[in-house]
């Protein structure tokens, strides 16, 4: 029998390192608390767009050419889901996975505290990003510009 998976509900990946594992993801649910899977976050967003059949590499030329950026492009899975990049963590090794992604429609805040960016979820829970509140401001607002697009 075939897991459900629920990927209408995923509003965060986030990259974990986890000793004897290795890059692992933290999938966050709303309404649930997050777990970590073995898989790395690209693996994990890959087969979410698979379940929204959105080609990412599509995804990324169309929107990519709106916005007038070839990298770190918001990934459109639907009207109600849109994804954003953002910074998690310092790679450890090379090829080591550090983006995260979060969905813009679970976003309440994002701001700066003690030079770290803090991105809060409406409900209440935090993410923390390891890159400048502009650039994240920017991100944020690159998926909303997306999203309207996509209706």
């Amino acid at each position: 029998m075939k897991e459900n998976k629920r990927y209408d509900e995923v509003i965060a990946l986030i990259p974990k390192y986890k000793e004897d594992i290795g890059n692992c993801t933290e999938i966050i649910r709303e309404k649930e608390e997050s777990y970590i899977t073995k898989k790395p976050v690209n693996t994990c967003l890959k087969n979410i767009a698979d379940h929204y059949c959105v080609n990412l590499k599509a995804n990324r030329k169309v929107y990519g050419e709106i916005l007038g950026i070839k990298n770190k492009v918001p990934i459109a899975l639907s009207d109600k889901h849109v994804f954003i990049f953002f910074k998690a963590r310092k790679p450890i090794f090379k090829n080591d996975g550090a983006n995260g992604y979060v969905d813009i429609n679970y976003i309440k805040e994002i701001y700066e505290n003690d030079e770290k960016v803090c991105i809060v979820l409406i409900d209440g829970r935090k993410i923390q990003a390891e890159q400048d509140l502009v650039t994240m401001r920017k991100n944020y607002t690159y998926g909303k510009i997306v999203k309207m697009e996509r209706r």
